[in-house]
């Protein structure tokens, strides 16, 4: 896997694609840059600290107190810590989540092809169909809500309930 704190304009930059589709390089947020930063080296400083308190510190209690410190940052980088303490950026919650819909999509569809190269069989034709236009669906709310923001959805779901709009309007928005 590759990690993007190895190359150091990689911590600092990363892809994003505008409106002709076309992918540029834009500049990482301080908080998106600090989050990464965090995450890597969070556990590496609580070895070191355990180390040093091992090598470097002569009172038992003090050794004892810093070594725990050590420990609990390195528990605290394994738990990733870091991203709870830090605000997140996303401001696209429901486009976050209608994307991790079509991930499950995508998975159930694997599973069905594979069922189907193994024992063709009429129903699991019909499943794969049925899967395809769910994903088809899903790839409609993604663009419904892709640029819209958590309180545009809401402002959408308010004017939905005082409109006569077709049925489904409100579905889409659902988790």
């Amino acid at each position: 896997m590759y990690d993007p704190c190895r190359d150091k304009k990689a911590l600092y930059e990363e892809f994003c694609v505008d409106e002709q589709g076309v992918a540029r390089k834009t500049k990482r947020s301080f908080l998106r840059t600090l989050r990464i930063v965090a995450k890597t080296s969070l556990p590496f400083v609580g070895v070191l600290t355990v180390v040093s308190a091992v090598f470097f510190l002569r009172e038992l209690r003090l050794q004892m107190a810093v070594v725990v410190l050590g420990l609990l940052l390195v528990e605290g980088g394994i738990w990733q810590l870091a991203q709870t303490m830090l605000p997140s950026e996303r401001k696209c919650h429901f486009l976050r989540a209608e994307v991790d819909r079509f991930l499950g999509l995508v998975r159930q569809l694997n599973a069905t092809a594979c069922e189907l190269k193994t024992t063709p069989a009429a129903e699991k034709q019909l499943e794969f169909e049925g899967i395809r236009n769910a994903m088809r669906e899903a790839v409609d709310r993604m663009a419904d809500v892709a640029s819209k923001t958590d309180t545009e959805i809401a402002e959408d779901l308010a004017n939905a309930a005082s409109q006569d709009l077709p049925e489904g309007f409100e579905s889409r928005y659902r988790s």
